[in-house]
């Protein structure tokens, strides 16, 4: 759906005007998007001489992706992108939002700037104490998104449906997720048994279902979508195109679960990950104190484990059938990250491990630990030369400690 660069311009102005009660000149502009991404991005330089207008601001033009030519995909993507931001504004969390055009699909939004320091700038560098300091302050944050929008739930929905008055709020079909788990289990050799039904049931109403951590969630809230500002302790949440409300804990366990809608994976100690949960948990007790019961907080945060797991098994049959062609490697691979770190056996694997040690610790849903260890057998034995997944590099000294 992307139009002529003019046409967008004019009505970014229109808005810009509106927004800020006063006429809005655009000087120039500048496409910061490469072809054939799923958004068209632009810098806009304004031309305004009021203190209260910003110099420059982003246009965010959500396109049909090719490989799916779904509109109602892209349609959802950006209603969500749009009311994320939106259930967000005027907090020092997220960039500042200034409208938006349903009609040409398209947000504006603060510019963060150029050359900007993500997660990942730090855990692929050497400065320990630097990306140690950034995971915290991810943490902090994540539990202040969350506690915000679940403060905020109410007001987030109403937004939402305005921009797209159908779009799905989960973004998973369930009885298409139970019908692939069983499919992949029979194709393992692993019998899927009236008990393990029960406790997946029972993992998708504590994710999804009203509960005390219903939230307006990320659902990518991958390192390179947290900017970082390390010199004023700030870091910000950007890419809100599969938000949804559901479960914050779902969001909560991405260093537990190995980043799992992410790109940029490799392992973190398990110190690392200890302190970054309990310090994300602090931090969420703020705004929901009942994340202080052990049994209540222990509870949904299994489930969120559980639940990755199911999901991430609907892509073992992918995974086992084509993951080493090179085109896969290179798939959405940037410069710099080598093609063969974007493997995904060591992931699953590593996760199905992280899920069987958290569950066996709080003694829950022993079936579904019964499942994971039981795909853990078959896949190493399909997979016997998949080395163990890497430290992100900073984390090297770790390693050589710990051996």
């Amino acid at each position: 759906m992307k139009q002529d660069r003019e046409e967008l311009l004019k009505e970014a102005a229109d808005i810009l005007s509106q927004k800020f009660n006063t006429d809005i000149e655009i000087k120039s502009s500048e496409v910061l998007s490469n072809e054939g991404r799923r958004n068209f991005v632009l810098r806009i330089y304004l031309d305004n001489s009021s203190g209260t207008v910003p110099l420059t601001i982003i246009l965010k033009q959500s396109l049909i992706e090719k490989s799916s030519n779904d509109d109602k995909l892209a349609l959802g993507r950006f209603a969500r992108d749009w009311a994320g931001l939106e259930c967000l504004n005027g907090k020092t969390i997220a960039p500042e939002f200034y409208g938006g055009s349903i009609k040409s699909r398209f947000i504006l939004l603060e510019d963060l700037g150029s050359d900007l320091m993500t997660l990942v700038d730090h855990l692929m560098s050497d400065d320990l104490l630097a990306a140690t300091n950034a995971l915290h302050r991810y943490m902090k944050v994540m539990a202040q998104f969350h506690g915000i929008g679940h403060k905020n739930i109410a007001h987030y929905l109403p937004m939402i449906q305005k921009i797209y008055p159908t779009v799905p709020l989960w973004q998973d079909d369930y009885e298409e997720m139970l019908a692939k788990v069983k499919t992949i289990l029979e194709k393992l050799n692993i019998n899927w048994t009236e008990s393990l039904e029960s406790e997946m049931n029972q993992v998708l109403k504590l994710v999804k279902e009203p509960n005390p951590f219903t939230s307006l969630m990320h659902g990518d809230i991958c390192p390179d979508n947290v900017i970082d500002y390390p010199f004023a302790q700030k870091m910000k949440i950007i890419d809100f195109e599969w938000s949804y409300v559901g479960n914050a804990l779902l969001d909560a366990i991405y260093l537990r679960m190995y980043m799992p809608t992410c790109w940029c994976v490799k392992a973190f100690p398990d110190d690392v990950i200890e302190q970054g949960e309990e310090l994300y948990r602090k931090e969420l007790i703020k705004y929901i104190p009942i994340a202080a019961d052990d049994e209540v907080y222990f509870k949904h945060y299994i489930a969120a484990c559980a639940y990755t797991i199911f999901w991430r098994l609907q892509n073992i049959e992918y995974v086992l059938d084509h993951e080493l062609s090179q085109e896969d490697l290179e798939r959405f691979v940037p410069p710099k990250w080598k093609a063969e770190h974007n493997i995904q056996r060591p992931r699953n694997l590593m996760r199905l491990e992280q899920f069987m040690t958290v569950a066996k610790r709080h003694d829950s849903f022993p079936h579904t630990r019964a499942m994971a260890e039981a795909v853990l057998d078959e896949l190493r034995k399909r997979w016997q030369d998949s080395q163990p997944m890497e430290f992100y590099p900073v984390f090297n000294s770790k390693k050589q400690e710990i051996e």
